[in-house]
């Protein structure tokens, strides 16, 4: 997951792996085992990638499917630590809570229109 999510980051951003390599003074060979998986990071690699990403330890690491640590993320993990779900049922509920999202969000932006 964090391989995905890293290369799927860099690619939003319109930056190549030598971009990000020579900002975070990396070797651009060790960025790329990274993005492909052929190179597991250790936590203190997350963290350089979330902040420089601006999203959240959880996100990066595929932990959670919200980019940032915010009140969803906190609500969620709140709501599965009190109903004590199995991980199935953990799974659909963030499902659930995300699609919620964002049909909220589409709701809110038709009407500011």
């Amino acid at each position: 997951m964090f391989a995905e999510r890293l290369k799927k980051l860099r690619l939003e951003a319109n930056l190549t792996q030598k971009q990000i390599a020579e900002h975070l003074k990396i070797s651009q060979p060790a960025y790329a085992q990274w993005e492909t998986g052929k190179l597991n990071p250790k936590k203190e690699t997350i963290q350089m990638f979330a902040e420089y990403f601006n999203v959240s330890y959880s996100y990066l690491s595929g932990d959670s499917d919200f980019k940032q640590n915010s009140e969803p993320e906190i609500f969620f993990r709140k709501a599965v630590s009190d109903m004590n779900l199995t991980k199935e049922q953990e799974e659909q509920f963030q499902k659930d809570v995300i699609n919620f999202i964002e049909q909220r969000r589409k709701i809110f932006e038709e009407d500011e229109k």
